[in-house]
């Protein structure tokens, strides 16, 4: 009985000690398991926080690709503008170009016209200082002509006077 007892206590304890090496190996599994979970809660964690940012990211380039396009349609329309613009005044330039021609074109016939003008007016300032030469000499002529005048009716009173004496 005793051999029975003490083969069942090794079988026992051989069993006891293989549930030991179970249980070491499974807790040696498990720690690896833990490890591994934890390992994987990490990675998990890191590529939710990667999935984060790059949604964060995905997000700011997605406002900037809006708000490039408004810039890109705001500067279309400034292209457009200016545009508009230029020809606008290109046209103004045109017409101001055409406007300064004919007024350059009236500057050299006003320029001519008085260049004629010029000439008359001399051509009229030596008739006008001919003609008052000869009026002048008329003006002197016609004082000498009354003196003259004056004379010979002083003359003819005496003359006159001198027969009234000579008839008395």
């Amino acid at each position: 009985l005793r051999k029975k007892h003490n083969d069942t206590v090794a079988d026992m304890t051989e069993s006891v000690e293989n549930l030991q090496r179970a249980k070491t190996k499974l807790e040696k599994e498990k720690n690896s398991l833990r490890v591994e979970v934890d390992d994987l809660a990490s990675n998990v964690e890191q590529v939710t926080k990667q999935k984060v940012q790059a949604e964060k990211m995905n997000k700011q380039l997605e406002d900037q690709y809006v708000e490039a396009n408004q810039r890109l349609e705001e500067n279309a329309r400034v292209a457009q503008e200016l545009g508009s613009l230029k020809t606008r005044l290109t046209a103004e330039n045109n017409d101001l170009q055409r406007q300064l021609e004919e007024s350059e074109g009236v500057g050299n016939q006003l320029s001519r016209t008085k260049s004629m003008l010029t000439q008359q007016m001399e051509e009229v300032k030596r008739q006008l200082e001919e003609e008052t030469k000869g009026k002048n000499g008329l003006a002197h002529q016609l004082r000498a002509t009354q003196s003259d005048c004056d004379a010979l009716r002083e003359s003819l009173e005496e003359e006159q006077e001198a027969k009234s004496e000579i008839q008395r």
